[in-house]
């Protein structure tokens, strides 16, 4: 049986990697973002954490195409706000 620390723990560590995503997905940028989503894959992998493998399948499969998502034609303050309310 899993104790309530370790639990906690493990909920802890679920929430940061789900924030530090939500936090790229609204910041980044192409190119650097190249850089920054493998440290997010090796994070989310490191975790081992079986609620993140689906998710972890999804961006390793369409890494390529999802990384184009950031190519914008335009990259200013009313765009960045729409992202925000995601």
């Amino acid at each position: 049986m899993i104790s309530y620390w370790r639990l906690i723990q493990f909920l802890t560590l679920a929430y940061h990697l789900k924030e530090l995503f939500r936090n790229f997905i609204r910041t980044a940028s192409y190119p650097s973002c190249i850089n920054e989503i493998t440290s997010i894959l090796d994070a989310f992998i490191s975790a081992d954490i079986p609620a993140y493998k689906d998710f972890l399948t999804s961006i390793t499969n369409w890494k390529e195409e999802y990384l184009n998502s950031f190519r914008r034609p335009y990259d200013d303050e009313n765009n960045r706000m729409h992202y925000q309310s995601i």
